[in-house]
């Protein structure tokens, strides 16, 4: 791979990355808060459902980390390399 190429890996790794964020720190709670007030019957089952919503983007971002990680490596080998 080219440093082109791996450059706009990254750039696609961060464009995933912030629409996931905003979800996180926007729509979930929002959603939390209206189903809270539209249904009080499930009220209780907001805080568990919203902790594990967030449970399962620590997964994502892991992967993501791992994603941006391996580019950074690939870089690094073809630059050494191209040393030799």
């Amino acid at each position: 791979m080219n440093r082109g190429s791996t450059n706009f890996l990254k750039v696609v790794v961060f464009l995933l990355a912030i629409p996931i964020l905003g979800l996180c720190f926007y729509w979930l709670p929002w959603i939390a808060i209206d189903v809270s007030k539209s249904n009080w019957e499930f009220a209780y089952l907001v805080y568990p459902v919203l902790i594990g919503m967030y449970a399962s983007a620590i997964p994502f971002f892991m992967a993501l980390y791992q994603a941006f990680q391996l580019l950074i490596y690939m870089t690094r080998k073809k630059r050494s390399r191209n040393c030799l």
